[in-house]
């Protein structure tokens, strides 16, 4: 569940300034719409208690569909989240043939903007943050109930780790 709170520009800089966070940066002319991102290789994979309707055409995947988490936000961290997921190797590093094969497909779609790749590893960054975070948050706040599925925060913790280190490498990683 997604909470916005209205906040000024003014206010959030100087409530992020105690923190080692970086500058705030200003996404305006970065394309938004409805997303979703929750895209993980294990929601799709079988689980069929998930709200997810996977469409396939013959073999290959053709559209997944998960209206539980859908929202308004920026197109290119609901990307973000799904290459975090989709295209790392099994030490939580990108793998680039796939981060470029799934940008280009994703681009005959819906073309990316030319000033998308300036906020490439900040969204990168960004998806890994958020899961981190709502993962560590499920671990210690724990709800009962059968759609309820624990899952290891230290996954996201490693793959925002390595965000953080490759920050500038992951930026070349584009089409």
């Amino acid at each position: 569940m997604s909470v916005y709170t209205s906040i000024e520009t003014d206010e959030l800089t100087g409530f992020l300034s105690n923190y080692a966070v970086g500058r705030l940066r200003d996404y305006q002319g970065i394309s938004d719409g409805i997303e979703n991102t929750n895209y993980f290789v294990n929601t799709i994979n079988g689980d069929d208690r998930c709200f997810v309707l996977t469409l396939w055409d013959g073999g290959t995947l053709s559209g997944i569909i998960d209206f539980y988490d859908a929202c308004d936000d920026i197109l290119l961290y609901d990307v973000a989240v799904l290459v975090n997921d989709w295209c790392n190797t099994r030490d939580a590093v990108l793998d680039k043939d796939k981060v470029v094969a799934l940008l280009q497909a994703y681009n005959s779609y819906r073309p990316f903007q030319d000033n998308e790749q300036r906020y490439w590893s900040t969204m990168l960054r960004a998806g890994a943050l958020r899961f981190w975070l709502s993962r560590l948050h499920d671990k210690h706040f724990p709800r009962p109930g059968e759609l309820v599925h624990m899952k290891n925060p230290d996954v996201f913790r490693a793959i925002l780790k390595d965000r953080i280190a490759n920050s500038d490498v992951y930026r070349e990683y584009w089409i």
